[in-house]
Protein backbone atom coordinates (compact mmCIF):
# COMPACT_ATOMS: atom_id res chain seq x y z
CA UNK A 1 0.00 0.00 0.00
CA UNK A 2 1.46 3.38 -1.01
CA UNK A 3 2.04 6.26 1.39
CA UNK A 4 -0.63 8.45 -0.23
CA UNK A 5 -3.32 5.78 0.13
CA UNK A 6 -2.65 5.67 3.90
CA UNK A 7 -3.42 9.37 4.36
CA UNK A 8 -6.92 10.21 5.59
CA UNK A 9 -8.68 11.87 2.61
CA UNK A 10 -9.91 14.91 4.57
CA UNK A 11 -6.81 15.41 6.69
CA UNK A 12 -4.73 18.57 6.54
CA UNK A 13 -1.95 16.67 4.76
CA UNK A 14 -4.31 15.24 2.14
CA UNK A 15 -5.99 18.57 1.43
CA UNK A 16 -2.65 20.35 1.31
CA UNK A 17 -0.41 18.15 -0.78
CA UNK A 18 -2.37 15.16 -2.11
CA UNK A 19 -5.87 16.15 -3.29
CA UNK A 20 -7.25 13.91 -6.04
CA UNK A 21 -7.21 15.24 -9.59
CA UNK A 22 -10.08 17.53 -10.48
CA UNK A 23 -12.87 16.33 -12.74
CA UNK A 24 -14.34 19.84 -12.90
CA UNK A 25 -13.50 22.11 -15.83
CA UNK A 26 -15.06 25.58 -15.42
CA UNK A 27 -15.43 26.38 -19.08
CA UNK A 28 -16.73 22.92 -19.94
CA UNK A 29 -18.98 22.38 -16.93
CA UNK A 30 -20.24 25.72 -15.63
CA UNK A 31 -23.63 26.87 -16.91
CA UNK A 32 -24.08 30.04 -18.92
CA UNK A 33 -24.11 32.91 -16.44
CA UNK A 34 -25.52 35.63 -18.67
CA UNK A 35 -27.76 37.92 -16.63
CA UNK A 36 -26.23 36.98 -13.29
CA UNK A 37 -24.68 39.65 -11.07
CA UNK A 38 -21.65 38.32 -9.21
CA UNK A 39 -19.29 40.10 -6.81
CA UNK A 40 -15.76 38.92 -5.93
CA UNK A 41 -13.89 40.58 -3.07
CA UNK A 42 -10.15 40.92 -3.56
CA UNK A 43 -10.50 40.26 -7.27
CA UNK A 44 -7.52 42.15 -8.64
CA UNK A 45 -4.97 39.35 -8.08
CA UNK A 46 -4.52 35.69 -7.23
CA UNK A 47 -7.50 33.40 -6.88
CA UNK A 48 -9.94 36.29 -7.17
CA UNK A 49 -8.60 37.36 -10.55
CA UNK A 50 -8.67 33.81 -11.89
CA UNK A 51 -12.23 33.41 -10.61
CA UNK A 52 -13.35 36.58 -12.38
CA UNK A 53 -11.69 35.43 -15.61
CA UNK A 54 -13.87 32.31 -15.75
CA UNK A 55 -17.03 34.15 -14.71
CA UNK A 56 -16.57 36.74 -17.45
CA UNK A 57 -16.09 34.05 -20.09
CA UNK A 58 -19.41 32.55 -19.00
CA UNK A 59 -21.21 35.88 -19.49
CA UNK A 60 -21.68 37.08 -15.90
CA UNK A 61 -21.67 40.73 -14.91
CA UNK A 62 -18.85 40.75 -12.38
CA UNK A 63 -17.91 43.30 -9.75
CA UNK A 64 -14.31 43.28 -8.57
CA UNK A 65 -13.55 44.85 -5.21
CA UNK A 66 -10.06 46.13 -4.52
CA UNK A 67 -8.39 48.45 -2.05
CA UNK A 68 -6.64 50.31 -4.87
CA UNK A 69 -8.60 51.31 -7.96
CA UNK A 70 -5.36 51.63 -9.91
CA UNK A 71 -4.60 47.96 -9.23
CA UNK A 72 -8.13 47.11 -10.25
CA UNK A 73 -7.68 48.95 -13.51
CA UNK A 74 -4.43 47.10 -14.16
CA UNK A 75 -6.20 43.80 -13.45
CA UNK A 76 -8.93 44.74 -15.92
CA UNK A 77 -6.34 45.38 -18.61
CA UNK A 78 -5.05 41.85 -18.08
CA UNK A 79 -8.59 40.45 -18.14
CA UNK A 80 -9.40 42.23 -21.40
CA UNK A 81 -6.38 40.66 -23.05
CA UNK A 82 -7.30 37.18 -21.82
CA UNK A 83 -11.04 37.35 -22.50
CA UNK A 84 -11.14 39.25 -25.76
CA UNK A 85 -12.25 42.56 -24.30
CA UNK A 86 -14.35 41.65 -21.27
CA UNK A 87 -13.73 43.36 -17.95
CA UNK A 88 -15.11 43.60 -14.44
CA UNK A 89 -16.82 46.58 -12.83
CA UNK A 90 -14.64 48.09 -10.10
CA UNK A 91 -15.69 48.73 -6.51
CA UNK A 92 -13.26 50.20 -3.99
CA UNK A 93 -13.33 48.31 -0.70
CA UNK A 94 -10.99 48.13 2.27
CA UNK A 95 -12.23 45.29 4.47
CA UNK A 96 -9.98 46.50 7.28
CA UNK A 97 -12.07 49.66 7.68
CA UNK A 98 -15.75 49.28 8.55
CA UNK A 99 -16.51 52.76 7.22
CA UNK A 100 -15.05 51.75 3.84
CA UNK A 101 -17.13 48.55 3.94
CA UNK A 102 -20.32 50.57 4.35
CA UNK A 103 -19.37 52.95 1.52
CA UNK A 104 -18.62 50.07 -0.82
CA UNK A 105 -21.91 48.33 -0.04
CA UNK A 106 -23.87 51.54 -0.53
CA UNK A 107 -22.08 52.19 -3.82
CA UNK A 108 -22.95 48.70 -5.06
CA UNK A 109 -26.60 49.03 -4.01
CA UNK A 110 -26.73 52.32 -5.87
CA UNK A 111 -25.71 50.52 -9.08
CA UNK A 112 -27.45 47.15 -8.78
CA UNK A 113 -30.75 45.99 -7.38
CA UNK A 114 -29.80 42.35 -6.96
CA UNK A 115 -26.80 40.12 -6.33
CA UNK A 116 -26.81 36.44 -7.30
CA UNK A 117 -23.44 35.26 -5.99
CA UNK A 118 -21.06 36.84 -3.48
CA UNK A 119 -17.55 35.42 -3.30
CA UNK A 120 -16.02 36.56 0.00
CA UNK A 121 -12.61 35.75 -1.43
CA UNK A 122 -10.28 38.49 -0.16
CA UNK A 123 -7.93 37.83 2.72
CA UNK A 124 -4.61 38.58 4.36
CA UNK A 125 -2.10 36.19 5.93
CA UNK A 126 1.08 36.20 8.02
CA UNK A 127 0.96 39.87 8.98
CA UNK A 128 2.66 41.12 12.17
CA UNK A 129 0.66 40.22 15.27
CA UNK A 130 0.39 43.86 16.32
CA UNK A 131 -1.12 44.97 13.00
CA UNK A 132 -4.66 46.27 13.50
CA UNK A 133 -7.59 47.38 11.38
CA UNK A 134 -8.80 50.98 11.29
CA UNK A 135 -11.10 50.24 14.23
CA UNK A 136 -8.44 48.44 16.29
CA UNK A 137 -9.20 44.80 15.51
CA UNK A 138 -6.66 42.08 14.81
CA UNK A 139 -5.81 42.65 11.16
CA UNK A 140 -6.38 39.08 10.02
CA UNK A 141 -9.67 38.49 11.83
CA UNK A 142 -10.87 42.01 11.16
CA UNK A 143 -10.25 41.67 7.43
CA UNK A 144 -11.01 38.02 6.80
CA UNK A 145 -14.09 37.67 9.01
CA UNK A 146 -15.47 40.91 10.46
CA UNK A 147 -15.13 42.93 7.26
CA UNK A 148 -16.78 40.21 5.17
CA UNK A 149 -19.57 39.75 7.71
CA UNK A 150 -20.43 43.45 7.66
CA UNK A 151 -20.20 43.62 3.87
CA UNK A 152 -22.50 40.61 3.45
CA UNK A 153 -25.14 41.90 5.82
CA UNK A 154 -25.13 45.32 4.16
CA UNK A 155 -25.70 43.61 0.80
CA UNK A 156 -28.75 41.71 2.08
CA UNK A 157 -31.22 43.85 0.11
CA UNK A 158 -29.55 42.79 -3.15
CA UNK A 159 -29.16 39.17 -2.07
CA UNK A 160 -32.83 39.06 -1.04
CA UNK A 161 -33.91 40.62 -4.35
CA UNK A 162 -32.08 37.87 -6.23
CA UNK A 163 -33.79 35.20 -4.13
CA UNK A 164 -37.19 36.71 -4.80
CA UNK A 165 -36.57 37.03 -8.53
CA UNK A 166 -35.12 33.56 -9.09
CA UNK A 167 -37.01 31.51 -6.53
CA UNK A 168 -33.85 30.18 -4.89
CA UNK A 169 -31.44 31.74 -2.41
CA UNK A 170 -28.45 33.78 -3.51
CA UNK A 171 -25.08 32.15 -2.85
CA UNK A 172 -22.42 33.40 -0.45
CA UNK A 173 -19.07 31.62 -0.72
CA UNK A 174 -16.63 32.22 2.15
CA UNK A 175 -12.99 31.39 1.52
CA UNK A 176 -11.50 29.42 4.39
CA UNK A 177 -8.42 27.19 4.56
CA UNK A 178 -7.30 23.76 5.74
CA UNK A 179 -5.38 25.74 8.35
CA UNK A 180 -8.69 26.26 10.16
CA UNK A 181 -7.84 22.88 11.71
CA UNK A 182 -4.89 24.62 13.44
CA UNK A 183 -7.03 27.20 15.26
CA UNK A 184 -6.33 27.88 18.98
CA UNK A 185 -7.21 25.20 21.52
CA UNK A 186 -10.00 27.18 23.17
CA UNK A 187 -13.40 25.41 23.24
CA UNK A 188 -14.64 27.54 20.34
CA UNK A 189 -11.34 27.60 18.44
CA UNK A 190 -11.28 31.39 18.69
CA UNK A 191 -9.33 33.32 21.30
CA UNK A 192 -11.63 36.30 21.68
CA UNK A 193 -9.12 38.19 23.83
CA UNK A 194 -6.89 38.44 20.74
CA UNK A 195 -9.44 40.12 18.49
CA UNK A 196 -9.57 43.70 19.78
CA UNK A 197 -6.86 46.03 21.00
CA UNK A 198 -7.22 47.03 24.64
CA UNK A 199 -5.63 49.77 26.70
CA UNK A 200 -4.68 47.36 29.51
CA UNK A 201 -2.33 45.44 27.22
CA UNK A 202 -4.12 42.10 27.65
CA UNK A 203 -4.29 41.51 23.90
CA UNK A 204 -0.54 41.99 23.48
CA UNK A 205 0.28 39.14 25.85
CA UNK A 206 -2.29 36.83 24.25
CA UNK A 207 -1.16 37.43 20.68
CA UNK A 208 2.50 36.98 21.56
CA UNK A 209 1.68 33.46 22.72
CA UNK A 210 -0.49 32.70 19.70
CA UNK A 211 1.66 34.12 16.91
CA UNK A 212 0.58 35.15 13.44
CA UNK A 213 -0.13 31.62 12.19
CA UNK A 214 -2.64 30.87 14.94
CA UNK A 215 -4.28 34.25 14.37
CA UNK A 216 -4.66 33.38 10.71
CA UNK A 217 -5.97 29.90 11.51
CA UNK A 218 -8.68 31.24 13.82
CA UNK A 219 -9.77 33.69 11.13
CA UNK A 220 -10.19 30.79 8.72
CA UNK A 221 -12.24 28.89 11.29
CA UNK A 222 -14.17 32.11 11.64
CA UNK A 223 -15.02 31.98 7.93
CA UNK A 224 -16.66 28.58 8.42
CA UNK A 225 -18.53 29.68 11.53
CA UNK A 226 -19.64 32.78 9.63
CA UNK A 227 -21.19 30.61 6.94
CA UNK A 228 -23.30 28.81 9.53
CA UNK A 229 -24.28 32.08 11.21
CA UNK A 230 -25.46 33.60 7.92
CA UNK A 231 -27.51 30.50 7.15
CA UNK A 232 -29.15 30.58 10.56
CA UNK A 233 -30.24 34.21 10.20
CA UNK A 234 -30.95 34.65 6.51
CA UNK A 235 -31.91 31.25 5.10
CA UNK A 236 -34.71 32.68 2.95
CA UNK A 237 -32.34 35.09 1.22
CA UNK A 238 -29.05 33.24 0.92
CA UNK A 239 -27.25 29.94 1.04
CA UNK A 240 -23.78 30.19 2.52
CA UNK A 241 -20.90 27.71 2.45
CA UNK A 242 -17.14 27.70 3.06
CA UNK A 243 -14.37 26.50 0.78
CA UNK A 244 -10.69 25.64 1.05
CA UNK A 245 -9.22 26.62 -2.34
CA UNK A 246 -6.00 24.63 -1.98
CA UNK A 247 -2.42 25.61 -1.30
CA UNK A 248 -1.42 27.75 -4.22
CA UNK A 249 1.42 29.79 -5.63
CA UNK A 250 -0.24 33.08 -4.81
CA UNK A 251 1.16 36.26 -3.29
CA UNK A 252 -0.83 35.75 -0.08
CA UNK A 253 1.51 36.36 2.83
CA UNK A 254 4.49 37.22 0.64
CA UNK A 255 5.10 40.64 2.18
CA UNK A 256 5.59 39.32 5.70
CA UNK A 257 6.78 35.74 5.12
CA UNK A 258 10.26 34.38 5.64
CA UNK A 259 11.87 34.50 2.16
CA UNK A 260 13.12 30.91 2.38
CA UNK A 261 9.73 29.58 3.52
CA UNK A 262 8.02 31.54 0.78
CA UNK A 263 10.37 30.14 -1.87
CA UNK A 264 9.81 26.58 -0.65
CA UNK A 265 6.05 27.06 -0.70
CA UNK A 266 6.22 28.32 -4.26
CA UNK A 267 8.03 25.14 -5.24
CA UNK A 268 5.65 22.74 -3.45
CA UNK A 269 2.28 24.41 -3.95
CA UNK A 270 -0.14 24.20 -6.87
CA UNK A 271 -0.48 26.66 -9.79
CA UNK A 272 -2.70 29.65 -9.09
CA UNK A 273 -4.89 28.67 -12.05
CA UNK A 274 -6.26 25.81 -9.91
CA UNK A 275 -7.33 28.22 -7.19
CA UNK A 276 -10.79 29.08 -8.51
CA UNK A 277 -11.90 25.48 -9.13
CA UNK A 278 -13.48 24.80 -5.75
CA UNK A 279 -15.16 28.16 -5.27
CA UNK A 280 -16.49 28.25 -8.82
CA UNK A 281 -17.91 24.78 -8.33
CA UNK A 282 -19.53 25.80 -5.03
CA UNK A 283 -20.81 29.06 -6.50
CA UNK A 284 -22.24 27.91 -9.81
CA UNK A 285 -22.89 24.16 -9.85
CA UNK A 286 -25.80 22.16 -8.47
CA UNK A 287 -28.40 23.87 -6.32
CA UNK A 288 -27.82 26.71 -3.92
CA UNK A 289 -29.79 24.86 -1.26
CA UNK A 290 -27.61 21.79 -1.69
CA UNK A 291 -24.47 23.76 -0.85
CA UNK A 292 -25.87 25.34 2.31
CA UNK A 293 -23.58 24.89 5.30
CA UNK A 294 -21.15 22.63 3.45
CA UNK A 295 -17.36 22.82 3.37
CA UNK A 296 -15.78 22.22 -0.03
CA UNK A 297 -12.16 21.21 -0.54
CA UNK A 298 -9.70 20.75 -3.44
CA UNK A 299 -10.52 20.12 -6.06
CA UNK A 300 -14.25 20.85 -6.36
CA UNK A 301 -15.54 18.25 -3.88
CA UNK A 302 -17.32 18.16 -0.56
CA UNK A 303 -15.16 17.79 2.54
CA UNK A 304 -15.84 16.50 6.01
CA UNK A 305 -17.15 19.14 8.44
CA UNK A 306 -14.78 20.61 11.02
CA UNK A 307 -15.96 19.59 14.49
CA UNK A 308 -15.61 22.95 16.25
CA UNK A 309 -17.37 24.70 13.37
CA UNK A 310 -20.38 22.38 13.68
CA UNK A 311 -21.06 23.23 17.33
CA UNK A 312 -24.09 25.54 17.44
CA UNK A 313 -22.87 27.37 20.55
CA UNK A 314 -19.64 28.31 18.75
CA UNK A 315 -21.59 29.62 15.75
CA UNK A 316 -23.88 31.67 17.97
CA UNK A 317 -21.00 33.03 20.04
CA UNK A 318 -19.24 34.36 16.95
CA UNK A 319 -22.54 35.71 15.64
CA UNK A 320 -23.16 37.71 18.80
CA UNK A 321 -19.60 39.06 18.75
CA UNK A 322 -19.84 40.12 15.10
CA UNK A 323 -23.19 41.81 15.55
CA UNK A 324 -21.90 43.77 18.52
CA UNK A 325 -18.79 45.04 16.69
CA UNK A 326 -20.60 46.63 13.75
CA UNK A 327 -23.07 48.64 15.81
CA UNK A 328 -22.70 52.28 14.96
CA UNK A 329 -21.06 51.70 11.58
Amino acid sequence: MGIISCIAPNSFLAQTFFPPSSTFDPQRDMPDLTGQIILVTGGNSGIGLETIYHLLLKGATVYMTCRSLSKGQAANEELKKRTGGREAKLLQLDLADLSSVRRAAENFLGMEGSLDVLFNNAGIMSVPVDQLTAQGYDAQFGTNVLGHYFFTTLLLPALSASAQATGHPARVINTSSALAQMAPSTPSGIEYRSLKDKADGERSEVVKKLGTNALYAQSKLGNILLSHHLNALYSSSLSSCAIHPGVLRSNLGKEHSNPVEYAVSRALFFPIEMGPLTQLWAGTMGSAEGARGKCFIPWAREGAPLKKAEIKENQEELGRWLEEQVKGY
